[in-house]
């Protein structure tokens, strides 16, 4: 089986996603889960999930904010994760890596079709980033990616660039969730095509 993870249900509802399913039978059994915002809720979620089912794999859909501007409007797939809100520097860390831990980043799975970009999870949502650049900017695909590896779980992340992490951003991304359903959706061919080669 294989789970179609959102944070909300603004970005694709269950029902969206079962219409999709019943369209396109030859795609196989998808199951939704909705994680909730942030780190936490992201890692609760999908464990709890995974252990109540046979999971092949995780698709993890969703919008993301970026510093680069270019990439506004676009899919893109991430296959490095930071976590932008761990900074132990103090304590000779580089930013962004966790103390104690070998691993600098979580990976997913490439997509071809669409362009990549690392993707930088934080529990905030960024109206201003200052002069970092991230081109990819959410808050829950760091913690799925990385309960995805620890348990040898296939991933993907696919997002759409909802907002330019700026003082409008707020604005653009609710704009942004009237239309981006059938975008995220449509990714859902590829990313299939991916995890059955």
């Amino acid at each position: 089986m294989i789970i179609v993870a959102v944070a909300t249900k603004n970005e694709i509802s269950e029902q969206q996603l079962h219409e999709f399913s019943i369209a396109n039978p030859e795609l196989g059994q998808l199951h939704y889960l909705e994680t909730g915002i942030g780190k936490v809720n992201a890692t609760f979620s999908l464990t709890r999930k995974i252990t109540e089912l046979p999971i092949d794999a995780v698709i993890n859909l969703g919008t993301a904010g970026t510093t680069m501007l270019e990439l506004q409007g676009k899919i893109i797939n991430s296959t490095k994760f930071f976590q932008r809100d761990m900074d132990v520097t103090a304590l000779g860390v580089p930013k962004y890596h966790t103390l104690y831990e070998d691993v600098t980043h979580e990976t997913g799975i490439r997509v071809h079709a669409f362009q990549e970009y690392d993707c930088y999870t934080g529990d905030s949502f960024l109206t201003d980033t200052g002069d970092d650049i991230f081109p990819v900017i959410e808050m829950e695909a760091y913690a799925m990616a990385k309960v995805c590896s620890r348990l040898g779980i296939p991933f993907i992340s696919l997002k759409y660039i909802s907002d330019a992490a700026n003082e409008e951003a707020s604005e653009t991304w609710v704009n942004s969730l009237t239309h981006v359903q059938t975008k995220l959706l449509d990714t859902l061919y590829k990313a299939l095509d991916t995890i059955k080669a």
